[in-house]
């Protein structure tokens, strides 16, 4: 049996692959959408998880102990979320990805508008599930509809979204200080949710994906 030899890897600087990467991103519409989703949800929904602490302090009157038992519900909330998700049919994906992110928005909103904090874990609760769903559908589509050979530079483009979160929480603290956390949780979140029903409704490629 003859085995051809694998092609050699043509040799490029980062840069040219960078730039590449973009060029394929924004000719595969597809791609720029799901991107586009993701960016959103790092700059509105991630940056809940770096302002948390702050949060469980000034708001609920909470300590360490407060703050853990809020982080291993949201962790719970993950878990079951990708359990769901792994007994899922491939099917109407783009659509299930914006109702992720909807849910964490909604949910975000529910855990701003209370000071208990059994019922500020309930939400979080659901935080995790609606987060694990729009990270893994966001992975795997982009994953799912690249071509071999940008793949990872698309995944590299993806991983801009640690980025974003970083900025949007400077955001959310320089809007927190301004109004009140509660109110910059609480805003933001209903920022995002106004975004994605805007996507889910103006952008039927996205959301029609399998």
């Amino acid at each position: 049996m003859r085995h051809e030899p694998a092609a050699r890897a043509r040799r490029t600087s980062g840069y040219a692959d960078l730039v590449e990467g973009v060029r394929y991103v924004i000719a595969e519409r597809t791609l720029a959408l799901l991107l586009l989703a993701g960016m959103v949800g790092a700059l509105l929904a991630l940056p809940y998880q770096i302002m948390l602490p702050g949060f469980v302090r000034d708001v609920l009157g909470g300590g360490a102990i407060e703050l853990g038992l809020l982080i291993a519900v949201s962790a719970v909330g993950s878990l079951a979320g990708s359990l769901v998700l792994a007994s899922l049919p491939a099917r109407r994906r783009g659509l299930l990805l914006l109702l992720s992110s909807l849910f964490v928005g909604v949910a975000l909103i529910g855990f701003a508008s209370t000071t208990l904090i059994w019922l500020s874990g309930v939400f979080m609760l659901f935080v995790g599930i609606g987060s694990a769903g729009r990270q893994a559908l966001g992975n795997v589509l982009l994953q799912h509809y690249s071509l071999d050979e940008y793949r990872g530079r698309v995944m590299s483009l993806y991983m801009t979204e640690f980025g974003i979160m970083s900025f949007g929480a400077v955001l959310f603290g320089l809007f927190a200080e301004q109004v009140g956390g509660q109110w910059a949780f609480g805003t933001i979140s209903a920022v995002l949710v106004v975004l994605t029903l805007a996507m889910i409704v103006f952008l039927p490629r996205l959301r029609r994906l399998d």
